[in-house]
Parts: structure tokens; sequence; C-alpha cells
């Protein structure tokens, strides 16, 4: 017998014409985490570089619009909104289990009745002798058959010819991959420019925002007349909608009068 040893809580024997297990390395993920506040720079369509102090230290640093250089997780803190998490659905109630119904008592078996005796069987009579069959008469002769004719022999056929091989098709070149678009267009950009108004931005000591020149030449900020004018728009719009879905309902039914009395909705059975 040989030695045991202990290996991950296993028991190993090793004795001869037995190998030892070898050790499996350990794989460790590698970090694999971008900068938050570079990342955030690159979505705002800002560049960042990073700069070596003469003490040794490395910071990252954005350069804005307007020309001023702000530090990256500064500008990160002050302009990066948090999205907010989804709620979480409210567990279910356990439903009470059902109390389990108890069993009908079995009937009892009835008593078996008893076999009746069986009749003995009668002997059957002997059956009578049949009579002797007469000898069949011998069969004649049968001639013998004319040879056949042997056939004549096929004349071969010719071979066919062999089929042109087909060009093979050309292959297709394959479509070139978009670029990927990232981020998303500002919602009251999009709405002020769907209502043929000029979208600009201001540089504010607070920071950029965003401004609607209106047709009498007032300026009017982005975001306060896209909250004030988006309901009444969509409520317009599906109004719209609306009156043309009736139209249509109406002009079915006269095409349906021209032709006959009255329509299928109607008519009495």
């Amino acid at each position: 017998m040989g030695t045991g040893k202990f290996i991950a809580g296993k028991k190993v024997i090793i004795g001869r014409g037995i190998r030892r297990p070898k050790p499996v390395p350990i794989r460790r993920p590698k970090p694999n985490m971008a900068n938050p506040a570079a990342v955030f720079a690159q979505q705002q369509g800002l560049k960042s570089d990073i700069v070596t102090a003469p003490d040794g230290s490395q910071s990252g640093w954005i350069t804005l619009p307007s020309g001023q250089r702000v530090n990256q997780w500064v500008y990160f803190r002050e302009n990066y909104v948090r999205p907010r998490p989804k709620p979480r659905p409210k567990p279910r109630p356990k439903p009470r289990p059902r109390p389990r119904p108890r069993p009908k008592p079995r009937p009892k078996p009835k008593p078996r009745p008893k076999p009746r005796p069986r009749p003995r069987p009668r002997p059957k009579p002997r059956p009578k002798p049949k009579p002797r069959p007469r000898p069949r008469p011998r069969p004649k002769p049968r001639p013998k058959p004319k040879p056949k004719p042997k056939p004549r022999p096929r004349p071969r056929p010719k071979p066919r010819p062999k089929p042109r091989p087909r060009p093979r098709p050309r292959p297709k070149p394959r479509p070139r991959p978009r670029p990927r678009i990232i981020g998303l267009a500002n919602p009251s950009a999009v709405f002020a420019k769907e209502q043929g108004l000029k979208y600009t931005i201001i540089n504010t000591p607070n920071g950029q925002r965003g401004v609607v020149t209106l047709k009498n030449g007032r300026q009017m900020d982005a975001w306060e007349y896209y909250r004030k004018f988006k309901k009444q728009v969509f409520r317009k719009k599906k109004r719209i909608k609306q009156i043309k879905q009736k139209k249509d309902i109406k002009r079915k039914v006269r095409r349906i009068n021209n032709n006959r009395n009255f329509p299928l909705a109607f008519r009495t059975p």
C-alpha cells in the first residue's frame, strides 16, 4: 500500500504506479475599467489630456470650448447626473397551503361466491371409417417446348456530352460597418428644430445653456420652452389624427351607400 495525502479536502493515495496530481494554475481576472471622468468627458465631446506635475504626480485635465481648463474629476462631480435606479418589484405574499382532504375509508371487500362444480364431459362417439379412394390415372407426358430464338443484341447508347461547368458567381462586397453614435441628441434642441425655431448655445459663468429664439425675436430657455409647449403640440397632433380617422370612416360609409342601400354594420338580418 502507498502513502495517503489530503489534497483539496480529498485523500489521494500515492504509491507505486500512481502519479501525483499536477497543480492547477489559478487564473486571476485582469483589471479592465476605464476612468469614469475621462469617459464622461469623451461622451460630452471634450478632449482630455494627462498632465505630469514637477513632483511626478499625474492628473487629467479637460479643455472646454471657451478655452478654460478644468480638472476631470471636478467637471465630473459638477455635471454628472446619476441615473435613478429602477424600483424593485414588491415580493408577492406566499399563498397559504391548502389543507389536505382526509382520505375516505375504504369499503370492505365482498365475500367471494363459492365456485360451482363443473359437470363431467360426456364421451364422444367414435367416427366411422372413411372409404378408400380410387387410384388416379397417370397423366400423359407433356410435349417438349420449342427452343426460343436468341434475342438480337441491342445497339450501345451513344455517350452523352459532358455539361459545361457553370461560372462561379462573384462574391458580393461586404457592406462597411456603420460608425457607432455615442450619446443621445438633446430633446429640447430637436423639439425646437421641429417647430422651425433657431437653437443656440450660450456660455455663462455657470456653464453652457441652450437658448431658443422665438419668431417675435424673444429668447427663451430651451428646456423651459420644451416643458411648456410639448404637451400642447402632442395634444394637437393627437386631435388631428383622430379627425383624420373619423373622416376616413365617413368616406367608407358613403362608398358603401353608393353601392348598396345600407352599410353592412346597419343592415337588418
